[in-house]
């Protein structure tokens, strides 16, 4: 079948486009000094490592579980 990988139940199949947000520099510098990046550029996968100025993530439309969600007890109703 191939390399495919599920995210947030979605099936999703090469080429794979990994965005991070934080501060550029410090994010280059991690992944390239990592493990897992610099052992795939040697073992000649087609991964590349690009640094934006900016970057627009769209926000996640699926549903998330609510597994583990419990009321706020701190929360009272003196704040209203």
């Amino acid at each position: 079948m191939g390399p495919v990988v599920f995210i947030n139940s979605t099936r999703m199949a090469p080429p794979y486009v990994i965005k991070i947000i934080g501060d550029p520099d410090t994010l280059e510098q991690m992944i390239s000094t990592g493990e897992s990046f610099p052992i795939l550029k040697w073992e000649n996968f087609p991964v590349k490592l690009t640094k934006e100025a900016s970057l627009t993530i769209p926000a996640y439309k699926g549903s998330l579980p609510q597994s583990y969600v419990k009321p706020d007890r701190n929360d009272s109703l003196e704040k209203s």
